[in-house]
């Protein structure tokens, strides 16, 4: 999947925010039960802090600003 495929051992604190933005927004797009948000929190030895919450729909079309080249949109792969 997407966590997958981008993570990497060295990544910077916003790389792996992103990564894991992009991560969660995949997963809950294809699950209507996730309750539609995004929450990323930054954890270290000395706690956590909240660093991010965005809408599904938002980043939806932050990452696809043209729907037919989502991958749900992929129907040439199943023909």
């Amino acid at each position: 999947g997407i966590l997958d495929e981008g993570y990497k051992w060295d990544l910077s604190v916003e790389d792996a925010i992103e990564l894991g933005r992009r991560s969660i927004y995949h997963a809950t797009f294809r699950d209507c039960a996730s309750g539609g948000t995004v929450s990323v929190y930054h954890v270290t030895k000395d706690g956590w802090t909240k660093v991010r919450g965005n809408d599904v729909t938002e980043l939806h079309f932050q990452y696809y600003p043209q729907p037919e080249l989502h991958p749900s949109n992929a129907s040439e792969l199943l023909a």
